[in-house]
Protein backbone atom coordinates (compact mmCIF):
# COMPACT_ATOMS: atom_id res chain seq x y z
CA UNK A 1 0.00 0.00 0.00
CA UNK A 2 1.32 3.24 -1.28
CA UNK A 3 -0.17 6.97 -0.07
CA UNK A 4 1.00 9.28 -3.17
CA UNK A 5 0.78 12.80 -2.64
CA UNK A 6 -2.44 13.16 -4.75
CA UNK A 7 -4.52 11.01 -1.96
CA UNK A 8 -2.96 12.76 0.68
CA UNK A 9 -4.28 15.98 -0.99
CA UNK A 10 -7.01 13.98 -1.83
CA UNK A 11 -8.12 13.13 1.55
CA UNK A 12 -7.13 16.83 2.92
CA UNK A 13 -9.05 18.80 0.77
CA UNK A 14 -12.07 16.53 1.36
CA UNK A 15 -11.43 17.10 5.42
CA UNK A 16 -10.94 20.97 5.06
CA UNK A 17 -14.10 20.84 2.84
CA UNK A 18 -16.17 18.95 6.01
CA UNK A 19 -14.39 21.29 8.01
CA UNK A 20 -15.53 24.69 6.57
CA UNK A 21 -18.27 27.29 7.18
CA UNK A 22 -18.47 28.41 3.69
CA UNK A 23 -21.38 26.94 1.61
CA UNK A 24 -18.64 26.65 -1.33
CA UNK A 25 -14.94 26.89 -1.28
CA UNK A 26 -12.67 27.97 -4.42
CA UNK A 27 -9.93 25.71 -5.41
CA UNK A 28 -7.75 28.74 -4.60
CA UNK A 29 -8.56 29.00 -1.63
CA UNK A 30 -8.18 25.05 -1.26
CA UNK A 31 -4.42 25.36 -2.79
CA UNK A 32 -3.55 28.28 0.06
CA UNK A 33 -4.94 26.76 2.38
CA UNK A 34 -2.56 23.34 1.86
CA UNK A 35 -0.05 25.37 0.18
CA UNK A 36 0.13 23.84 -3.02
CA UNK A 37 0.09 25.04 -6.71
CA UNK A 38 -3.54 26.01 -7.68
CA UNK A 39 -3.40 23.95 -10.82
CA UNK A 40 -2.44 20.57 -8.73
CA UNK A 41 -5.36 20.98 -6.48
CA UNK A 42 -8.04 21.45 -9.42
CA UNK A 43 -6.66 18.01 -10.63
CA UNK A 44 -7.39 16.09 -7.45
CA UNK A 45 -10.98 17.85 -6.73
CA UNK A 46 -11.55 17.12 -10.34
CA UNK A 47 -10.67 13.21 -9.42
CA UNK A 48 -13.12 13.98 -6.02
CA UNK A 49 -15.42 15.01 -8.48
CA UNK A 50 -15.31 12.08 -10.36
CA UNK A 51 -16.49 9.90 -7.59
CA UNK A 52 -18.91 11.81 -6.39
CA UNK A 53 -17.22 13.15 -3.24
CA UNK A 54 -17.53 16.94 -3.82
CA UNK A 55 -19.81 19.08 -6.75
CA UNK A 56 -18.30 21.45 -7.91
CA UNK A 57 -20.25 24.82 -9.07
CA UNK A 58 -18.74 26.96 -11.98
CA UNK A 59 -18.66 30.83 -12.13
CA UNK A 60 -17.61 33.97 -10.94
CA UNK A 61 -19.55 32.30 -7.33
CA UNK A 62 -18.91 28.97 -8.02
CA UNK A 63 -16.69 26.56 -5.55
CA UNK A 64 -16.22 23.01 -4.56
CA UNK A 65 -18.69 21.73 -1.81
CA UNK A 66 -18.39 18.22 -0.30
CA UNK A 67 -21.44 15.72 -0.93
CA UNK A 68 -22.88 13.79 1.98
CA UNK A 69 -21.63 10.48 0.19
CA UNK A 70 -18.32 12.86 0.57
CA UNK A 71 -18.73 13.12 4.04
CA UNK A 72 -19.70 9.47 4.93
CA UNK A 73 -16.74 7.91 2.60
CA UNK A 74 -14.25 5.63 4.19
CA UNK A 75 -10.60 6.77 4.10
CA UNK A 76 -9.83 2.96 2.76
CA UNK A 77 -12.15 4.18 0.14
CA UNK A 78 -10.58 7.02 -1.15
CA UNK A 79 -7.08 5.06 -0.97
CA UNK A 80 -8.30 2.40 -2.97
CA UNK A 81 -10.44 4.46 -5.47
CA UNK A 82 -6.80 6.52 -5.93
CA UNK A 83 -4.81 4.37 -5.39
CA UNK A 84 -6.21 0.92 -6.39
CA UNK A 85 -5.59 -2.38 -4.13
CA UNK A 86 -1.78 -3.70 -4.78
CA UNK A 87 -0.55 -5.12 -2.38
CA UNK A 88 2.52 -4.33 -0.71
CA UNK A 89 5.15 -6.61 -2.31
CA UNK A 90 5.38 -7.58 -5.64
CA UNK A 91 6.70 -11.22 -5.77
CA UNK A 92 6.73 -11.13 -9.21
CA UNK A 93 8.86 -8.77 -11.10
CA UNK A 94 11.43 -10.00 -10.80
CA UNK A 95 10.19 -12.95 -9.80
CA UNK A 96 11.02 -14.09 -5.93
CA UNK A 97 13.26 -17.03 -5.54
CA UNK A 98 10.36 -17.85 -2.01
CA UNK A 99 7.46 -17.63 -4.91
CA UNK A 100 6.86 -21.10 -4.42
CA UNK A 101 7.05 -21.40 -1.02
CA UNK A 102 5.51 -19.89 1.97
CA UNK A 103 7.12 -17.33 2.60
CA UNK A 104 6.76 -15.15 5.72
CA UNK A 105 7.60 -11.53 4.08
CA UNK A 106 4.73 -11.87 2.32
CA UNK A 107 2.07 -13.21 4.72
CA UNK A 108 3.63 -10.68 7.19
CA UNK A 109 3.32 -7.90 4.91
CA UNK A 110 0.07 -8.67 4.04
CA UNK A 111 -1.05 -8.87 7.50
CA UNK A 112 -0.07 -5.71 8.02
CA UNK A 113 -1.81 -4.31 4.88
CA UNK A 114 -4.82 -5.77 6.13
CA UNK A 115 -4.18 -4.08 9.40
CA UNK A 116 -3.62 -0.74 7.91
CA UNK A 117 -6.50 -0.81 5.08
CA UNK A 118 -9.09 -2.03 8.84
CA UNK A 119 -7.98 1.00 10.24
CA UNK A 120 -8.95 3.55 7.69
CA UNK A 121 -12.08 1.41 7.00
CA UNK A 122 -13.35 2.86 10.57
CA UNK A 123 -12.73 6.01 9.41
CA UNK A 124 -15.01 8.35 7.49
CA UNK A 125 -13.72 11.88 5.83
CA UNK A 126 -16.40 13.12 9.05
CA UNK A 127 -14.07 11.54 11.42
CA UNK A 128 -11.32 13.19 10.28
CA UNK A 129 -12.48 16.31 9.99
CA UNK A 130 -13.44 16.04 13.57
CA UNK A 131 -16.85 15.66 13.31
CA UNK A 132 -18.76 13.81 15.31
CA UNK A 133 -22.33 11.53 13.72
CA UNK A 134 -24.12 14.23 15.29
CA UNK A 135 -22.64 17.28 13.00
CA UNK A 136 -25.56 18.58 10.75
CA UNK A 137 -24.91 17.22 6.78
CA UNK A 138 -24.23 20.10 4.99
CA UNK A 139 -26.76 20.50 2.03
CA UNK A 140 -26.27 22.46 -1.65
CA UNK A 141 -28.23 24.96 -2.73
CA UNK A 142 -31.30 24.91 -4.07
CA UNK A 143 -31.14 24.08 -7.84
CA UNK A 144 -33.46 27.17 -8.91
CA UNK A 145 -30.52 29.53 -7.03
CA UNK A 146 -27.87 30.82 -9.12
CA UNK A 147 -24.45 28.94 -9.38
CA UNK A 148 -26.23 25.92 -8.26
CA UNK A 149 -24.69 22.62 -9.27
CA UNK A 150 -26.19 21.12 -12.48
CA UNK A 151 -24.84 18.22 -14.51
CA UNK A 152 -23.01 18.45 -17.81
CA UNK A 153 -26.50 18.76 -19.87
CA UNK A 154 -27.58 21.41 -17.47
CA UNK A 155 -30.07 19.48 -15.27
CA UNK A 156 -29.49 20.74 -11.50
CA UNK A 157 -28.31 18.21 -9.55
CA UNK A 158 -30.96 16.79 -6.73
CA UNK A 159 -29.94 18.41 -2.99
CA UNK A 160 -29.46 14.45 -1.74
CA UNK A 161 -26.96 12.96 -4.71
CA UNK A 162 -25.44 15.07 -6.64
CA UNK A 163 -23.37 13.80 -9.80
CA UNK A 164 -19.59 15.34 -10.23
CA UNK A 165 -19.11 17.77 -12.38
CA UNK A 166 -15.53 18.13 -14.17
CA UNK A 167 -14.01 21.22 -13.43
CA UNK A 168 -12.83 22.99 -16.75
CA UNK A 169 -10.00 25.13 -16.51
CA UNK A 170 -9.25 26.35 -19.97
CA UNK A 171 -11.00 26.70 -23.21
CA UNK A 172 -9.91 24.47 -26.60
CA UNK A 173 -8.14 26.52 -28.95
CA UNK A 174 -9.10 26.57 -32.83
CA UNK A 175 -6.86 26.05 -35.61
CA UNK A 176 -8.42 27.69 -38.49
CA UNK A 177 -8.81 24.79 -41.64
CA UNK A 178 -5.18 25.19 -43.83
CA UNK A 179 -3.40 26.91 -41.40
CA UNK A 180 -0.13 25.31 -40.05
CA UNK A 181 0.83 24.36 -36.84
Amino acid sequence: MRITRGTDVGLRVLMLLARSDAPKVSISQLAEDLNLPERHVGKIVQVLSKYGWVATLRGRTGGVVITPAGLAASADTILTAIEGDAPLLNCYDPPCPFLEQECELRKTLGSAQAAFRAELAGRTIRDLAGHGADAPTPTLEEPSSPGSPTTAGGTPLATDQPEPRPVTHRPRRRVPAGSAV
